[in-house]
């Protein structure tokens, strides 16, 4: 059966992991502010990788791991600059097909398979 640690440690990890990265947001939010003053940074990029997020969060299990990867993949790319929507699509597809290739069928990991792909 599965021990106390075990179930402890299903929420643990990820819930240090998010408490570390709002801590280390929270810093460079404090920072950024001290720094530019009055002065208005472009805030698009940032917010085109939140919509990512969201996004992959939102689409991960509904639409699985390859679908939602390269919609966080297009929106990052976009973040940074890029303007060439369907290959950062075509590239984010490629990409996260590869991985979720070697992870399911190379490491043995199950990655949520979505609708178009079914279970090993």
């Amino acid at each position: 059966g599965d021990t106390n640690a075990a179930r402890a440690g299903e929420w643990l990890f990820p819930a240090l992991v998010l408490v570390g990265s709002a801590f280390v947001l929270a810093v460079l939010f404090v920072r950024r502010s001290a720094t530019t003053g009055d002065r208005r940074a472009n805030s698009a990029p940032v917010g085109r990788v939140a919509l990512g997020l969201v996004s992959f969060v939102a689409l991960l299990n509904l639409a699985g791991f390859v679908a939602a990867g390269t919609v966080l993949f297009a929106c990052t790319a976009s973040a940074f600059g890029s303007r060439h929507w369907l290959r950062d699509a075509l590239l984010g597809i490629t990409l996260c097909a590869s991985v979720y290739i070697a992870f399911t069928y190379g490491l043995g990991v199950s990655l949520p398979p979505g609708l178009f792909l079914t279970e090993r």
